[in-house]
């Protein structure tokens, strides 16, 4: 991401120059990191679904396709991925 926004440096420049408010930009560089993040997310839920089965049995007291803990660890690491952004 660090190389794709160095990429573009001149052209949030001009934009600014023209008129351009800072939000315009970081929305400008937020909508490009979101599409990466989403596919990996939606990547990673369906491996993750489908490894559950082959790890499901040294679990104790927690069931393998438990919904708060994937809703939870999918939230936390596309914070983690869009603050990166």
């Amino acid at each position: 991401m660090a190389y794709l926004v160095s990429q573009r440096t001149n052209e949030m420049g001009i934009r600014m120059a023209l008129g351009a408010h800072p939000r315009n930009i970081l929305s400008l560089v937020l909508s490009h990191g979101t599409r990466p993040v989403l596919a990996g997310v939606a990547t990673g839920i369906v491996i993750a679904c489908m490894l559950t089965r082959l790890i499901g049995t040294p679990l104790f007291a927690v069931s393998p396709f438990d919904p708060v803990t994937f809703a939870a660890m999918t939230l936390v690491l596309t914070f983690v991925a869009l603050a990166a952004c």
